[in-house]
């Protein structure tokens, strides 16, 4: 077997969730659902949520350097993107804010109901 950047028959693989970050759903409501759909930052702290992926996920020590996978959050993160739709959807949350600033190379995985047509 071949090996690349550190992966091999020795390694694993990881993912890391949920970008860019899940704690903040409005009013403490559950993300999984329609009605918990909303992540709003009123103290204006989107930054801080990224931190664990930023300064842990995606620079680890060893040869990888960072998590091989990375799966957006069910959320709108609420005026924090180009657009007020889902995470995985952002071009800016994705490209820009993840891709681009974070420098992250690795797969990006949907999480599993991201299609969902979730009633409101």
């Amino acid at each position: 077997m071949k090996y690349s950047n550190g992966w091999g028959v020795k390694s694993v693989n990881t993912m890391v969730k949920h970008w860019p970050g899940g704690g903040a759903c409005e009013a403490g409501r559950d993300a999984h659902y329609g009605f918990g759909k909303y992540a709003v930052y009123p103290n204006q702290n989107f930054a801080l949520h990224k931190i664990p992926f930023t300064e842990g996920a995606f620079k680890l020590e060893g040869k990888t350097r960072m998590a091989s996978a990375v799966m957006p959050y069910y959320t709108i993160s609420y005026r924090q993107g180009a657009e007020n739709v889902a995470n995985s959807y952002d071009p800016d949350i994705i490209t820009r804010q993840l891709r681009e600033e974070a420098h992250y190379d690795g797969v990006i995985c949907t999480d599993w109901l991201v299609t969902a047509d979730e009633k409101h």
